[in-house]
């Protein structure tokens, strides 16, 4: 709502203002894939409260994760597996599998962010592909495609508004 009072909309508003699109936002500033506590906004538990009608569902999270030393984990066998999502290979799962069950025939992508400062998203980047892949999610990498250094300087004033270089 603020970024919004100040000019600035963000990609996936325009996005759907282009293609007449309705969109809800269920993001919540400093959340997690991962259960991290009962404070912080879990991604894989917020699946089951958002509408079922959408067509296009974009998932998109990890650098929280990263920053907040989540365990890593490993990816599960199977489908069947149990998925623990205080880590973040099982909460990643976690997060594929109920999108898939609740918007059966939709559209559900996942983002893979782009480069950070001060991050190295390296070995969660790597997990979220091996999620996406398993779980037969399309994704885009702008970790590896958007060609974004780790100049903290020239991200923050060509890109955002924050003094983090990656929140408008």
């Amino acid at each position: 709502m603020a970024a919004e009072a100040a000019g600035v909309i963000g990609w996936p508003k325009l996005i759907a203002g282009r293609n007449r699109m309705a969109f809800v936002n269920y993001g919540v500033g400093g959340g997690t894939i991962a259960y991290v506590s009962a404070e912080r906004h879990c991604v894989a538990r917020n699946i089951p409260s958002m509408q079922t009608t959408a067509d296009y569902v974009i998932l998109q999270g990890g650098v929280n994760d990263s920053w907040l030393s989540v365990p890593l984990g490993t990816l599960s066998s199977g489908y069947a597996a149990t998925l623990d999502d205080t880590t973040f290979y099982g909460a990643m799962e976690s997060m594929l599998k109920q999108a898939i069950l609740r918007w059966s025939g939709k559209n559900v992508g996942f983002i893979i962010s782009h480069r950070i400062y001060n991050a190295n998203m390296d070995t969660f980047w790597v997990a979220a592909r091996e999620c996406c892949e398993k779980w037969n999610i399309p994704y885009l990498d702008l970790y590896k495609l958007s060609g974004f250094t780790l100049d903290i300087e020239s991200q923050r004033t060509a890109y955002t508004t924050g003094a983090d270089a990656i929140h408008c």
